[in-house]
């Protein structure tokens, strides 16, 4: 039961003309808005850069008290670009916080310190480093299961006041105790969305799109409509990426790599699609090619597939990180 639903009274002209001087408060003239323009150019043109060159020369930023949204098919690799793009944002001076509710938290360091090693499993003396150089930088939420949005945006509102977190990646929606309820859904996204510009924090949702159906499957690229639940999650969210591994070419590699060769397959075939189906701030929107690392779960748009390392040496500060 939602008891914050209520029906609008806006039809008594009368009533409204009377009460209309309170508004004039917020009303204003253009003259009077000339510095805060200026002011707010110049917050726009900072925010967290994502981990792809390609996106480097276009103006796509996650902008401080902004709530973003990220989504794809299941297996798709959300997480994973979730986990670069908050690797990256720490490499350059950020903090960062991260609710992972279907990862143990032990399992969201092992992510962060493969993809910045490049390699599986890293050995105790790296994950003890990255740790170490990570200890105020990095929060990570540690339950795996379920939780109520009261205690979701709780803890959002723990990362960013107590914390001091700059960038909050949630993943992923469905574990907050809101979908079903496309009313509710919808209030705790716009909840989301002012926690996030109350406390100048970067949100990064994680969430599904709908199981694909039709003759093409997954192999249809979804759009930023298609994400399970309300469609004002599309509305309400400052931007929109969505994220579409290629099954298809996947399959076909892993059964090159057993010596089992398929006329369909190209290894220089791109691996994922990256798109940016919404950014109110900016103007670009489109889609780049990535490809999966050789050794690790990450991606780059490199199709060399290959990803500068963050190694023991930049951690102690004796060589100026790579970003």
């Amino acid at each position: 039961m939602n008891d914050f639903v209520a029906v609008p009274n806006f039809k008594n002209i009368d009533i409204h003309e009377e009460l209309a001087d309170a508004e004039l408060g917020d009303i204003v003239t253009p003259d009077a808005l000339v510095g805060r323009l200026l002011e707010r150019r110049s917050t726009m043109a900072e925010g967290i850069k994502l981990p792809f060159e390609k996106l480097a020369k276009t103006d796509f930023l996650m902008h401080k008290g902004s709530l973003n949204l990220i989504g794809g098919y299941t297996g798709h690799f959300k997480s994973t670009i979730s986990s670069q793009i908050g690797l990256r944002a720490l490499r350059t001076g950020y903090r960062v916080g991260i609710a992972s509710l279907e990862l143990f938290a032990e399992d969201v360091l092992e992510q962060y310190c493969e993809i910045a090693l490049t390699q599986p499993r890293p050995n105790e003396e790296y994950v003890t480093a990255f740790s170490e150089w990570a200890k105020e930088k990095l929060f990570i939420y540690d339950r795996m299961d379920a939780i109520t949005p009261e205690e979701a945006v709780q803890m959002v509102i723990a990362l960013s006041k107590y914390c001091g977190c700059d960038l909050i990646v949630l993943d992923a929606l469905m574990m907050m105790g809101v979908c079903g309820d496309t009313v509710v859904e919808q209030q705790f996204t716009q909840t989301l969305a002012a926690v996030a510009k109350r406390f100048q924090v970067t949100i990064l949702l994680v969430h599904h799109v709908r199981k694909p159906s039709g003759f093409d499957g997954e192999e249809k690229m979804p759009g930023k409509y298609d994400f399970i639940g309300s469609s004002h999650l599309a509305n309400i969210a400052a931007s929109i990426m969505l994220v579409w591994h290629d099954k298809k070419q996947a399959e076909l590699r892993a059964q090159a790599e057993l010596g089992e060769f398929n006329a369909d397959y190209n290894p220089n075939q791109h691996d994922m699609v990256f798109k940016v189906a919404k950014n109110r701030y900016g103007r670009y929107e489109g889609g780049i090619a990535l490809w999966q690392h050789e050794n690790c779960r990450g991606f780059t748009s490199d199709r060399d597939r290959k990803i500068t390392p963050f190694s023991l040496h930049q951690m102690t500060g004796k060589i100026k990180a790579v970003v």
